[in-house]
């Protein structure tokens, strides 16, 4: 019964701000919580009115724990019939539509039992006992303890299976009551920033109760009064150890408890669930539809080497069948979260509907026109797999996906395209043509309607230099990790070999600087301002200007020299960061032949960078003199102006080479004109 507790706060705060309902008001405090099983969100109510009721308590200080159990406790006692002005429903008796309990054959306690259209009764006894967190940190641990004289959950149920030897079937009224349950909640704090204020959203959520017993009344098990009785003081007696085996799979109705790590036949049951029943999408997992799943835009182009030489443009469109997937084979999902994760199975078919607009030539025949399309594989065979990152966020390991590939295998393709050549005898034609040479068909068309679907950017025309712009900022927001699949390498952080910056005496920074083991941290942030070039002949001119919130240059390095009139010498730590940067890149290509095709090296990488302003950090100057060091470091911001104009060409000529090893990487991988759609 202690889960149902999500249940119970569910019924409660349905109405209440947070993440499903308005924003609270800027005056709001944290008064009770909706819990969700893979997530809770901390739910506000407005301030207690003193002009309209004297008895009502005042709002508390940060982390006065006292007061915080006193303002939980009056609206348990005063407010458990809800008050709309507090945008408080019910909490005693609190509706629960639906409650599922089901244990494996595993355990002791085999059943399956559903409780529906229930109440839960006795908040109204809490009685707070502990709290801890509440301070102006809301990333920290919350935890709230409270008794209750009872808790009861009475209502509808169905049940079936086994408890400890005894079999067990039934349906009718029920009424389960915990005797003096103790109840600890708690909880993660995380930021949630929302219209320019920082609420809170909870994160591992945890909830335990201990009661002094358990009384079960379940009427008209078995159709017999007296077996009924019988099994009811069974329960009862036995309370402990039934208790103890479904503590903890009492779950919201809808939600399949977590796996173990690598458990594959339970991860898979998982995803089944998933897509068979939450497929509309879901707030408390952060889950958008994905049936149908909406596709804005999908470009599907080829190129006159296939025998498939078209360009289709869907718009507006989405794929729905995603409810039907069965996963059958999992692979990886262990503790180690570097690695490739891999699921496999089968489909019932999966359906793509939108707008179409398309032209070329298919096989032997032209083919033409716009308008509505529809296109369906029939039992198809998939397999959807990654590579898995882990990234820390608010003290936490997530999982970041990278290299996301979809492979999908029909037995068959039903194509309708409406209005082709504007001729309805033709388009039908044509799409009967389409559908029986479906399998010559489909392999030219697979890589780039699988590559579209992953929501990664579609190639790019020859000088479409606003895709080719986006293309670029997706690259460095979402691959600056690298993808070897591109030869990317990573660009965030930038790992350096050795720099060395070096002024003669006929300049007022005459300093011998060299960086080792340095890295440029900064170009995930980078946004495209402008873009010239890529033309279908590479040897012209090639332009790219972007914004980057910060480039911030780390690691060792070692100066010898003098700075205007100042000399200046060190070995240790540093730390160069520009602030608001607009970085320029200019190059031409060269075409190289190699195994019959042309690629792009390029040449002549001139770099441009204008910061608004510098921050320098160099640790241990004068062997570590700290007045001197300190001195120094602050007349190097003071001056940074000054001092960038006379080592900027110096910094370019020295990094220029770096950044065209980093694109000549990728545009070694494929073709020149493999890059772009035409």
């Amino acid at each position: 019964m202690v889960e149902g507790l999500y249940e119970l706060a569910k019924g409660n705060l349905s109405i209440s701000a947070g993440q499903s309902g308005s924003p609270p008001e800027l005056d709001s405090f944290p008064i009770a919580v909706f819990i969700g099983k893979s997530k809770a969100t901390l739910f506000y109510i407005k301030p207690f009115s003193h002009k309209a009721d004297t008895d009502n308590p005042k709002p508390c200080k940060y982390g006065d724990e006292k007061c915080i159990g006193k303002v939980i406790e009056f609206i348990s006692h005063e407010k458990y019939a809800g008050d709309d002005s507090l945008n408080l429903g019910i909490l005693d008796p609190i509706p629960i539509k639906k409650l599922h309990i089901k244990q494996g054959s595993d355990s002791p306690v085999n059943i399956d039992l559903l409780f529906t259209n229930n109440v839960g009764i006795g908040l109204k006894t809490t009685k707070i006992s502990k709290i801890t967190g509440f301070g102006k940190d809301l990333k920290t641990k919350h935890e709230i303890t409270f008794k209750a004289d009872t808790i009861a959950l009475a209502g509808d149920y169905k049940i079936s299976g086994k408890i400890l030897i005894l079999p067990i079937s039934g349906s009718g009224k029920s009424k389960i009551t915990m005797i003096e349950p103790v109840v600890k909640i708690s909880w993660m704090g995380a930021p949630n920033v929302k219209n320019g204020e920082t609420y809170m959203k909870l994160e591992n959520f945890a909830i335990e109760a201990q009661p002094k017993s358990v009384k079960f009344a379940l009427d008209n098990l078995f159709n017999d009064k007296a077996l009924s009785d019988n099994m009811n003081k069974f329960l009862t007696d036995n309370w402990k150890e039934i208790y103890g085996e479904i503590s903890g799979s009492l779950t919201r109705a809808d939600d399949p408890k977590p796996c173990k790590y690598g458990e594959t036949e339970c991860i898979g049951k998982l995803f089944n669930y998933f897509v068979t029943e939450k497929h509309s999408g879901d707030k408390n997992y952060d889950l958008t539809s994905i049936d149908p799943l909406p596709i804005d835009k999908l470009v599907v182009s080829r190129g006159e080497d296939s025998p498939v030489n078209i360009k289709c443009v869907l718009t507006n469109a989405d794929i729905r069948g995603v409810k039907t997937l069965r996963f059958e084979k999992i692979k990886g999902f262990g503790k180690e979260i570097a690695g490739i994760h891999e699921i496999s199975g089968t489909s019932d078919y999966l359906t793509m509907s939108g707008h179409y607009n398309i032209s070329g030539k298919v096989l032997i025949l032209p083919i033409q026109g716009s308008g509505n399309v529809n296109f369906t594989m029939v039992k198809p065979k998939f397999r959807i797999g990654w590579t898995g990152v882990p990234y820390e966020k608010d003290g936490a390991t997530y999982m970041k996906v990278q290299k996301f590939y979809i492979d999908v295998e029909p037995e068959n393709i039903l194509f309708f395209f409406e209005n082709l050549y504007n001729n309805k005898e033709l388009s039908d034609n044509m799409n009967k043509f389409l559908t029986e040479n479906w399998q010559e068909i489909y392999p030219e068309l697979k890589r780039p309607l699988t590559h579209g679907v992953t929501n990664e950017p579609q190639p790019c025309r020859f000088g479409d230099t606003e895709c080719i712009g986006k293309v670029i900022e997706y690259l460095m927001s979402e691959k600056y990790d690298g993808d070897e699949s591109m030869s990317l390498k990573q660009i965030d952080p930038l790992l350096l070999g050795t720099v060395r910056i070096q002024q003669g005496e006929d300049s007022p920074v005459n300093v011998d600087l060299i960086l080792t083991n340095n890295s440029v941290h900064g170009w995930k942030t980078a946004k495209v301002v402008k873009v010239k070039g890529f033309d279908k002949d590479m040897t012209k001119k090639n332009q790219l200007i972007f914004k980057v919130d910060y480039l911030s240059l780390v690691g060792d390095y070692s100066i010898d020299g003098k700075i205007l009139i100042l000399p200046i010498k060190g070995k240790g730590q540093s730390n160069i960061t520009m602030v608001d940067v607009t970085f320029q890149m200019d190059f031409v290509g060269t075409p190289l032949e190699k195994d019959g095709e042309t690629y792009m090296t390029i040449k002549d990488m001139q770099l441009d960078a204008e910061p608004s302003q510098i921050v320098y950090i160099v640790e241990n100057l004068f062997n570590g003199d700290k007045t001197l060091g300190d001195n120094m470091n602050l007349f190097l911001n003071e001056n940074w102006k000054d001092l960038y104009q006379e080592v900027k060409a110096s910094l370019a000529d020295g990094f220029s080479k770096i950044y065209a090893d980093v694109i000549n990487d990728v545009f070694s991988k494929f073709p020149y004109e493999k890059f772009f759609a035409e």
